[in-house]
């Protein structure tokens, strides 16, 4: 469509008058000022992204993939409603050499044809899980790379411990009632893996005890290992997440409530994507807290009631950042930040919130006055 952006542009405003939803399909393999034209009259972005070496994109498409990820780098940081797909090739995109040339143990992939049907991600990793012919399951996103030799042996040994639940790369040691995503922002995290962004590569090491394995109650979804008879007392909760979003965060509480959760500091992967923030993303984790209200909070670690109150504290104030950085000043407003203040006079966390609201607000402001150009 992006071939003929004016004509598209012209029939997506048409659509917006009569109250049609309009939803671009594309490479985004386009020069930005094209991809921008049609951004006040699109209301959902879809895109395939065949892999992510750049080298390997051009190998099999005739071009590399540079100008595709500043794209969707772009769209996502202004908010916009995106869905990316990564459709796996068998030995071309199914990263099966990587995982040989590292893993060291036996394994086998799983792919789910999801064409048509449109199955959210839970009901996805049921599917595969139940298809699955060993007791050690890994649910793993496509776009990740596995860096260390060995690593199934490491991850594997864990595992078999009686009391291990979910291991994963980046988690938190608690999860509280204050509305949230998987970490809170006050010195709960938890990371070991490298984070591709914006053409560089960010190492994210968050392990303050040094632990080979950090305690944690929830894990991001990039990378979960887990063993079969866990998975099976404690499926995906298919019926509540039916999207893509939200899954990770309710499948680690729930095994937490039984078994320990870990980070993984012995084993580095690099995630070559960031999370997508939009109304969907914050719907789910509504209900997620719904769901979870009469069991939050949740420990990794005995906490004193002033470590407690701390990250509460430290929370509150990272949440109402965290929706003024992705746009959603309905959501926590100006007034919102003013009575954090107030309440902590004293704390700098308050007081950053400032000139964190005037500079997303001027972003936000500029974002607009582009997209209507």
């Amino acid at each position: 469509p992006l071939v003929q952006s004016d004509f598209v542009a012209a029939l997506f405003a048409a659509c917006r008058a009569e109250g049609i939803h309009t939803c671009c399909e594309s490479t985004l393999c386009f020069a930005w000022p094209v991809v921008e034209r049609l951004l006040p009259v699109t209301d959902l972005w879809i895109s395939d992204l065949k892999m992510m070496d750049s080298a390997r994109h051009r190998h099999y498409t005739g071009e590399g993939n540079a100008l595709i990820l500043r794209n969707l780098q772009t769209l996502a940081g202004l908010g916009q409603e995106l869905i990316l797909r990564i459709p796996i090739i068998p030995g071309v995109n199914d990263d099966r050499a990587n995982i040989e040339a590292t893993c060291g143990v036996p394994f086998e992939f799983i792919a789910h044809d999801n064409r048509g049907r449109g199955d959210g991600l839970c009901k996805v990793y049921n599917t595969c899980a139940a298809r699955a012919r060993y007791d050690m399951l890994c649910f793993v996103h496509e776009d990740v790379e596995f860096l260390t030799e060995g690593w199934g042996r490491i991850i594997a040994a864990k595992l078999a411990e009686p009391d291990c639940g979910v291991i994963g790369f980046a988690g938190s040691i608690l999860k509280l009632r204050r509305l949230t995503g998987w970490h809170n922002g006050g010195g709960d995290l938890r990371a070991h893996y490298v984070q591709y962004m914006r053409g560089r590569h960010h190492t994210a090491d968050f392990n303050p005890e040094g632990l080979d394995f950090s305690p944690v109650v929830t894990l991001d979804g990039l990378c979960l290992f887990v063993r079969r008879d866990v998975w099976q007392k404690t499926p995906f909760d298919e019926q509540t997440f039916t999207g893509f979003h939200g899954y990770d965060i309710d499948f680690t509480l729930a095994v937490a409530c039984r078994r320990r959760n870990y980070v993984c500091n012995k084993v580095l992967v690099e995630h070559f994507s960031t999370g997508g923030y939009s109304q969907q993303w914050l719907d789910t984790m509504k209900r997620l807290h719904d769901k979870w209200r009469s069991r939050l909070p949740i420990f990794a670690e005995t906490l004193t009631q002033q470590q407690i109150d701390r990250y509460e504290r430290l929370s509150e104030g990272y949440f109402i950042r965290f929706m003024w950085q992705k746009g959603c000043f309905y959501e926590r407003t100006f007034g919102d930040g003013m009575r954090y203040i107030a309440r902590y006079p004293f704390s700098g966390h308050a007081w950053i919130l400032l000139p964190k609201y005037v500079i997303y607000r001027l972003r936000a402001l500029l974002n607009q006055k582009n997209r209507g150009k």
